[in-house]
Formats: C-alpha cells, structure tokens, sequence
C-alpha cells in the first residue's frame, strides 16, 4: 500500500503513518487476541466481545478514512481524477480474485479451526508465495530472497523491542508494582471517570515501553476490579482498553507499526513520528468518547443498545477532533480583533488628547 501511496505524491512520513494507523484496526476488529486474552483473564464471553467490538472497529475504520482525507485536504495531496466505473471494478476484482481469496480462506480457516492464529501467518505466507510465483508470475527466485533477508532484518528489530518489552513486564509483575498502583488508584478517587483518566493515562505511557499483549496479561487482573467496583462495565473496559493499546503500536520507542510502516516507506523515525501525532490525537479522542459513553450502559448484551451507542460514538469521534480546533481557531479570530479595536481606541484617545488639553489652557 505505501508504494501506491508514494506514486500518488504523498509525503513519505504520511504515506507510513496512515499505514501504521490502519494497522491498529487489527487489534480491534474480531478475531482479536488482545480481546481473547482479556476475555480469558477476566472471565468475560469472548463472543459477546467480539461482539461488542464488531460496529466500533468498523466505524473506527470510516473515521479514520473521513479523518486522512481531511488531512488530504489540508497537506494538499489530491487524488486522480477519475470517476468510477463498475466496468472497470468488475476487471480488477476479476484479475485479484486469488489475492482477495487470502484473507477469506485465513479467516474461514480460523474460524472453523482447521489451524490456529498464529499458524494462519504461515498459511498466509505460503498462499503468497504461491500465487506471486506460480499464477502471476511477478515474484522472481531472487525477489523471494529479497523478500525474505528484508523481513528477517524487520523480524530482529522488532523481537529485540518485544524482548526487553516482555522483560520490562516480568520486572514489574515481580516487584508488584500493578497491584501497589491499584491500591493507590482505590485509595485517591472511586470517581469512575478520573479512575478512567488515570488508567487511560497510564496505560498510553505503559504503551510506548511495554507490547499490548504483556498489557492485557499483567494489568487486566489489576484494573478488571477496579473498574467494577466504581461501575463500570468489563465489556466498555475492554474496548477502551484495546483503544490504548492501538496507541501503544504507534507510540515510540516501541511502536511496533511505526518501524514496520517507516520500512516500507523509506523514511526516518522522527519524519514518521511527527506524522502519526494528529492520528494519536484521534486515538485519544475515541477513548474521551468512549469514556463520556460510560452512563449510556453501552455495550450492553441488548443488540439495540449497542447499535444506538456505536452511532453515536461514530458522531462523536467523527467530530471531537476537529470541532476543538475550530473553536479555538474562533477564540483566536475574538481575541485578535479585541486586540485590534483596543489598540484603534488608544489610537483614537491619542489622537484626541492634544486638543483636549490646549482646550484646556
């Protein structure tokens, strides 16, 4: 996807962020792991997860679209001109069919437990190569080598980040430091929404030093009491949960999307980092929505509820992010004009003052 975007003339920075930022949908989106090890600690049901994450993962997903093609605008990138042509989709999906056949047969495989997670990426992997080689006839003997020196160079950096990642977390289960910062969270506030500030907060730094797995794993058992006793739902908790964990992957220095993303399109940690900000900014939005959701009883076990309350957390993070900047850029526009009608009226009382006073004398 980051080739086709640089044909276009994106910014190599944006091209990885939005790469990097679909990416986290990944998590999301069922079948999830983080949302199955949550289900398994905390004894909640995983298909009511998967579930209650369906409509927010999807609706994330038509954000982040409305979202990049408003930054589209403001940066100045514009699409081709072209307008659509069934004819033409018809073409293309008929030249793709056995690439769009990957995830239907990963996903079917998994769903009817043929094979596992985890042995789907192999399953992926094989269909690939067998396809670009044999059917397409577009990945050469030597490309394959290629391919696979550049995602054994990609596969060594990101086991040395989740190695010390996974240590740093055994460090802190060893110390007991999740259940002292329990205690200490029961023992300042039950207010649910600043137990909901100060875990989102945390759980946003823990993201930038620690992988979403080792999260889900040590702090569940933590927090999962926590948000019970103040009232809240295990099932809203999760999803807020796996929200800060898709801020995990594009925080650095762990930031695992990041460094696959700036791979791919060939540009330095710092140009992709400053990139990504605004989708950050976008993340955290969702969790401000999906907290001021907690009174609304969403993700309930009633289909209408969960309906109801994914359109409006649609509408809401659809336009959190962008409504505080046109306010703020009209509190700027108020505040520069009283500016320049004082500084007009000094000018006036100046202009004014001389002859007052010689009226004076």
């Amino acid at each position: 996807m980051v080739p086709s975007l640089l044909e276009r003339k994106y910014p190599r920075g944006f091209a990885g962020a939005i790469v990097a930022t679909g990416g986290t949908l990944g998590v999301m989106i069922p079948p999830s792991i983080l949302l199955i090890l949550y289900g398994v600690i905390t004894g909640v049901s995983i298909t009511g997860l998967f579930m209650a994450a369906l409509l927010p993962g999807l609706l994330i997903g038509v954000g982040l679209i409305l979202f990049v093609h408003i930054m589209c605008r403001i940066k100045g990138v514009h699409a081709e001109e072209s307008r659509f042509n069934f004819a033409n989709l018809m073409v293309s999906v008929r030249r793709g069919i056995l690439a769009i056949l990957a995830p239907i047969i990963i996903l079917g495989g998994i769903y009817s437990g043929i094979f596992t997670p985890t042995e789907s990426a192999v399953v992926a992997a094989v269909y690939g190569i067998i396809v670009a080689m044999f059917v397409y006839k577009e990945l050469t003997p030597r490309g394959l080598w290629e391919s696979v020196k550049e995602t054994m160079s990609i596969t060594g950096r990101l086991g040395i980040i989740w190695a010390v990642s996974t240590a740093y977390g055994e460090v802190m289960a060893m110390y007991q430091i999740p259940s002292m910062l329990s205690e200490w969270l029961m023992s300042i506030t039950r207010n649910p929404y600043v137990i909901w500030l100060l875990i989102c907060v945390f759980l946003t730094f823990m993201g930038c030093i620690m992988n979403s797995i080792s999260q889900v794993i040590i702090f569940t058992p933590i927090f999962a009491p926590v948000v019970q006793a103040v009232g809240i739902d295990l099932v809203h908790f999760a999803i807020i949960f796996v929200l800060n964990a898709e801020i995990g992957f594009l925080t650095p220095p762990l930031g695992t999307n990041l460094f696959v993303a700036m791979d791919q399109a060939k540009c330095s940690l710092g140009e992709i980092s400053r990139a990504v900000i605004p989708f950050i900014l976008f993340h955290i939005s969702l969790c401000q929505t999906g907290i001021c959701l907690c009174p609304l009883g969403i993700l309930s076990n009633r289909m209408f509820e969960v309906f109801f309350c994914c359109l409006i957390f649609f509408h809401l993070q659809c336009i959190i992010p962008f409504c505080h900047f046109s306010r703020i850029r009209i509190l700027i526009q108020k505040i520069a004009e009283r500016r320049s009608k004082n500084q007009q009226k000094q000018k006036q009382e100046q202009k004014h003052f001389p002859s007052s006073a010689n009226q004076l004398l």
